[in-house]
């Protein structure tokens, strides 16, 4: 399960437009645009793409490129983590306030606004992703530092976090129970079984939870289920009764609904995209 906290992938995107569809995911985002032009379209927003760019877009904002200007290619590395990798061995800095804790419409980070600290963090993140390209030993552990550099220096430099909200409660019993429910989602879950293993009251879980990962608990589940049969929708030959039944679904209507919730799309329609 370690390999699945960080993804990175380094983008090469079409040129022209696209379309704007609501598409959700639990992992948090961090996109970093070598080269090329074009928008970035959030709900309510717009904003220019130029090189040099870091966006940071947290589990509830949904977020797509709209637009690649064709006149120069557009390169960018995606960086996709779920949220319990902030909650851990952080040295007790608040990383996901860089997510959610920030003023509203402050996901672009241009190099002006990094300042000094840019070069470094830019730096950061091409460690991160040749660690996690090369994949010598020891790679999740310095991988896992190179991020947290980057997302401390942006804490450090970039005017992004509103007013801080006091957190209490337990990190460690929210880390635990998105530890289980990482290992276990495609198994029934429940909220007072959750309960039990952060060992707090439903109340205090559930507020903490969305505080700390951005979603209610059962909608963390459901786009771990989506987000499963998905993958299994773009790699394999699965029927979509196969992929629901797979991912936890015991009927095609359901999944359906939750499919399409979740992605946007119908099952059929997703797979006929990839």
């Amino acid at each position: 399960m370690a390999e699945d906290l960080l993804k990175v992938y380094s983008v090469r995107s079409v040129p022209g437009r696209r379309e704007f569809y609501p598409h959700h995911h639990n992992e948090l985002e961090l996109a970093y645009f070598r080269s090329g032009n074009g928008v970035y379209s959030v709900t309510g927003r717009e904003y220019p793409i130029a090189p040099g760019d870091i966006f940071l877009f947290a589990s509830s904002e949904i977020h797509k490129i709209t637009y690649v200007d064709p006149s120069c290619e557009m390169e960018a590395l995606n960086f996709h983590f779920l949220p319990r990798l902030l909650l851990t061995e952080n040295g007790g800095v608040d990383l996901p306030r860089v997510f959610f804790g920030r003023k509203d419409g402050a996901n672009r980070i241009t190099p002006e606004l990094a300042g000094s600290c840019y070069p470094e963090i830019c730096s950061a993140l091409s460690d991160c992703e040749r660690e996690m390209r090369e994949k010598l030993e020891g790679y999740l552990l310095l991988a896992r530092q190179d991020l947290f550099r980057a997302l401390v220096l942006i804490m450090r430099s970039c005017d992004l976090i509103g007013e801080s909200k006091r957190r209490t409660g337990s990190v460690d019993g929210i880390a635990r129970a998105l530890d289980y429910i990482d290992s276990n989602y495609l198994s029934e879950i429940t909220i007072a079984g959750l309960c039990g293993i952060a060992r707090m009251s439903r109340s205090n879980f559930e507020r903490l939870f969305v505080m700390m990962t951005g979603v209610p608990v059962l909608e963390y589940v459901k786009r771990r289920r989506i987000d499963h049969a998905a993958e299994l929708l773009r790699s394999t030959d699965l029927t979509v009764l196969d992929a629901a039944l797979a991912s936890g679904y015991h009927n095609t209507a359901n999944f359906n609904k939750q499919f399409r919730q979740v992605m946007g799309t119908t099952p059929n329609e997703y797979r006929k995209r990839k």
